[in-house]
């Protein structure tokens, strides 16, 4: 297994269900990846990050309920967003599917 995961052309990941490790060609795991970024009617390019705006614009909101008592403080603490990080993207192979979405 360490010697699979020394090897830069495959790819070892444990699949969305099931307890065993698969092992795919990174170029064609790259290959469906990109095919599936592409589909602009599920994802969409963006110019900038938009965590820090979503992240103020959320904590806002959370302070003009606080200030109009229809939240406590202790709830405010709980809604408010602190270090928020960008999403990554993980792809996990569904093997109990006959073929990958973007197979075509």
């Amino acid at each position: 297994m360490q010697q699979l995961k020394k090897d830069s052309s495959i790819i070892t990941t444990k699949p969305e269900k099931g307890n065993i490790t698969t092992v795919l060609d990174k170029e064609w795991y790259d290959h469906k990846i990109n095919k599936m970024l592409d589909d602009q009617k599920i994802y969409k390019h963006l110019k900038t990050n938009p965590t820090a705006s979503t992240t103020k614009d959320v904590n806002k909101v959370v302070n003009n309920l606080l200030e109009t008592n229809k939240i406590k403080e202790e709830a405010s603490f709980t809604l408010k967003s602190s270090d928020a990080t960008t999403s990554r993207l993980c792809e996990l192979p569904k093997l109990y599917k006959e073929a990958f979405p973007y197979d075509q």
